[in-house]
């Protein structure tokens, strides 16, 4: 398959009219036409399903669609990529990684982008979500990378295989640490320091509606930054697992909530700034680390 094709049926998926892809690709009709149809022929399935004002994808032509946008995105950035030093492409892009998010996971990211192109110089942040916010409104930061429940849709996002359990640090000598699991009719006795991103992110109402309010010892971020306050104010921190070691070697433990919750870590390019260079080489790279599973 002829990659330009490829990238000509993108264009008509997106504009849902032969005619009106043929003039953006300054292309004629019957030629657009043609290319669609031995597509199609060379899959052995229809791509699109024509009426009366428009032609609208299949279910095979939204499955060769999603496809077809990664393999496209692919070629574009390795060609950037083996192109870059000739190049030279510069540029600045932002990341800002909230709470706990910049981990092992985050950092292969960064370097292996870092690597790629030497010459974007890197801005990076890291805060709570009001602050994260504040970036975003304000066009400061191009990339946020935070823990998420479930893969917005409505942005783009790039979600790396990383996965968190919510659950307790509670000290090693704690009773509740002889249990496998914390269930959530549990935490309602418990005094709790947990993220500050619980409190106004919607994901979280599952957790919240047990907790007492009134049992809140205090909002971090990150939480288990202050794992003193465990013993201090004879409380639990309420978060997402940290790296396999970092507890015992302080003497705590991790107990996983139950039902389980999982969330893992989402790079979401901001909606608040015009898509550029730098933030859509970023994004592709990030495909190509999960496509080539080398994150």
């Amino acid at each position: 398959m002829d990659i330009n094709v490829l990238r000509n049926f993108l264009m008509v998926a997106k504009e849902e009219s032969i005619t009106r892809a043929a003039l953006k690709l300054h292309l004629s009709q019957p030629s657009l036409s043609r290319q669609i149809k031995m597509l199609e022929k060379e899959l052995g399935k229809p791509l699109f399903r024509r009426t009366q004002y428009k032609v609208v994808l299949t279910q095979t032509g939204l499955d060769f669609q999603e496809r077809v946008d990664n393999i496209v995105k692919m070629m574009d950035l390795t060609i950037l990529e083996l192109s870059s030093k000739d190049r030279g492409i510069k540029g600045e892009l932002s990341i800002v990684f909230t709470g706990s998010a910049f981990n092992d996971s985050a950092v292969s990211a960064v370097e292996s982008f870092n690597n790629s192109f030497p010459n974007i110089k890197l801005k990076l942040y890291n805060g709570g979500p009001d602050y994260t916010r504040m970036l975003q409104r304000e066009h400061k930061v191009d990339v946020v990378c935070t823990f998420v429940k479930d893969v917005p849709t409505e942005w783009d996002c790039v979600c790396t295989e990383d996965e968190r359990r919510m659950g307790l640090v509670i000290a090693g000598d704690d009773q509740l640490g002889q249990y496998n699991e914390i269930g959530l009719d549990m935490l309602s006795g418990l005094k709790l320091v947990l993220p500050e991103g619980m409190l106004i992110d919607k994901s979280y109402e599952g957790i919240m509606r047990y907790i007492d309010p009134s049992n809140i010892v205090a909002t971090a971020e990150p939480p288990t930054v202050f794992l003193g306050m465990i013993r201090s104010f004879d409380a639990y921190v309420l978060g997402l697992e940290p790296p396999a070691g970092f507890l015992e070697k302080h003497g705590y433990v991790f107990r996983p909530l139950s039902p389980m919750v999982r969330y893992k870590i989402c790079f979401i390019q901001n909606p608040y700034t015009k898509h550029f260079e730098c933030a859509d080489l970023f994004m592709n790279h990030l495909r190509k680390m999960l496509e080539e599973r080398s994150w």
